[in-house]
C-alpha cells in the first residue's frame, strides 16, 4: 500500500494515491482530483443533463466502427492468442469476458477493425489508452510512472513498425 494518500475534492474521503482510486488525467498524466466513484457519478450526471451531446458522441463512435461489434468468440480467440495477458500492461487477465477489445491504432486515428489491429486489454488499461495509438500509450505509461509492459507479440511489433 502506498504511503501517499489524497483527499477527493468531491466526497472529501481520503484514499491511497493510486490509479485504482484516482485515475490519471489524460494530458498531464497526474492523478485526478476526484476519486473514481465521484468521477463516474459526475460523468453519468453530465450524460443525463446533456443527452443530445451523449447521443451525438455515441453515434460518432458507432460510425467509426461501421457497424462492427466484437463477438464473444473474438474475445476468446484473442485471449488464447495473448496467453491470457493484457496487451497493454502485460498482467494476467482472468477471463476473456472481463477484458475489452482494444484497437492498437484507434479508429479515431484511422485504425481499422481488422484482426491485425485488435488486441485484448483490461478495461482500465483500455480506458487509459483512450484515443492514443500504441506508442503514445507506451510513452504515457512511462510519463505517469506505470511499469513498462512485459507483453510482446508479432501483432504489437507490426503496430509499432507502422506507427
Amino acid at each position: 500500500m502506498p504511503d501517499e494518500t489524497k483527499r477527493c475534492i468531491s466526497c472529501d474521503l481520503l484514499f491511497p494515491l493510486t490509479r485504482e482510486f484516482f485515475g490519471h488525467v489524460k494530458r498531464t498524466g497526474k492523478h485526478r482530483s476526484t476519486c473514481r466513484k465521484c468521477e463516474s457519478a459526475r460523468v453519468l450526471a453530465y450524460k443525463k443533463a446533456n443527452p443530445e451531446t451523449d447521443r451525438r458522441l455515441g453515434n460518432q463512435r458507432k460510425s467509426r466502427l461501421n457497424g462492427w461489434v466484437p463477438s464473444p468468440s473474438l474475445k476468446k480467440d484473442l485471449h488464447e492468442e495473448q496467453g491470457g495477458s493484457c496487451a497493454l500492461c502485460g498482467d494476467h487477465m482472468d477471463t476473456p469476458e472481463s477484458a475489452q477489445i482494444e484497437h492498437l491504432m484507434p479508429t479515431i486515428q484511422g485504425g481499422t477493425n481488422d484482426i491485425k489491429n485488435l488486441v485484448l486489454a483490461h478495461a482500465k488499461c483500455n480506458q487509459e489508452k483512450h484515443g492514443k495509438n500504441f506508442m503514445e500509450y507506451v510513452a504515457w505509461r512511462q510519463k505517469v510512472g506505470l511499469p513498462r509492459s512485459t507483453f510482446i507479440s508479432n501483432k504489437i511489433l507490426s503496430a509499432i513498425m507502422e506507427q
